[in-house]
């Protein structure tokens, strides 16, 4: 796996370096744990518009998390990583696994 080095933008930054996920980096996320993030279009519950210029808009994508962690497989039990993505509406990588025949997505840190 690569090793990504980052520009020296602050005395914490120089020198550092990361982990470069290109080889395992998918371009688009697994069809089947995708859901639309559906929107208000600032209106409530009775559909009267309360919060002007809101509406419109390609809906973003969620990414439904797999099993709990109890559910989850043990270490080294799983198939290997089918990819990783990066999570639109949160700030966080996640990876698929498979785990009897099942595609499920984990935190990945």
């Amino acid at each position: 796996m690569p090793v990504k080095v980052y520009k020296p933008t602050s005395a914490g930054r120089r020198g550092m370096t990361g982990h470069s996920f290109e080889e395992i980096t998918k371009s688009k996320p697994e069809r089947s744990l995708t859901e639309a993030l559906r929107k208000r279009g600032g209106r409530n519950n009775r559909g009267k518009v309360t919060v002007r210029h809101r509406g419109g808009g390609q809906a973003p994508y969620e990414r439904a998390r797999g099993a709990r962690r109890d559910e989850r497989p043990a270490h080294g039990h799983h198939e290997p990583t089918r990819g990783v993505d990066a999570q639109q509406a949160q700030a966080s990588t996640e990876a698929a696994l498979t785990y009897k025949g099942i595609v499920q997505h984990i935190l990945a840190s």
